[in-house]
């Protein structure tokens, strides 16, 4: 399931008890997650990339950097990567260990190098994507599949999940 690709890194923070909440916002063709927890910023590959990049749009980059196995082989076999590769846009704001990003994707290519800022705001993560209908003609999100999915996520993570949809 796509949203399950987008919630890979607040479960493997779940787990060490750096994330207690997600909300999710089911759009038509799309979505909006927003968990308080930053992704990844420090640098990665020869100190070049921030991890956050190699996590949004590396093959298998989310798999290969979780903490905890576990999730990774059930939340994200593929990655956030393919997720991100099937939507027209896939924006990420996130804050953590004091500094800031926000990231921008299309077909998920980086639309412009990363700003890391300096920022005292909370560790928190907003990922809001809308897929390609042109790839996707009929998708449509299964509301009752994602009800119990985070019910299921909420119960074993010991997190709160909220689901709501768009109208």
């Amino acid at each position: 399931m796509f949203l399950l690709q987008s919630l890979c890194h607040a479960i493997d923070e779940a787990i060490d008890g750096h994330c207690s909440t997600v909300k999710i916002l089911v759009k038509d063709f799309g979505a909006v997650i927003e968990y308080d927890a930053g992704l990844p910023l420090h640098p990665v590959r020869n100190g070049q990339v921030p991890a956050v990049v190699i996590l949004m749009s590396g093959p298998r980059g989310c798999s290969n950097m979780k903490k905890h196995i576990e999730v990774g082989s059930e939340y994200c076999e593929l990655g956030i990567a393919l997720l991100n590769a099937l939507c027209c846009n896939f924006s990420v704001v996130t804050y953590a260990n004091g500094q800031q990003a926000t990231l921008s994707f299309k077909a998920g290519k980086l639309q412009h190098p990363v700003n890391l800022q300096k920022s005292e705001h909370a560790d928190f993560t907003r990922m809001a994507f809308q897929l390609d209908d042109t790839i996707l003609p009929r998708f449509t999100f299964n509301e009752a599949t994602i009800h119990q999915h985070a019910q299921e996520i909420g119960i074993k993570y010991g997190i709160s999940v909220d689901v709501s949809k768009k109208s």
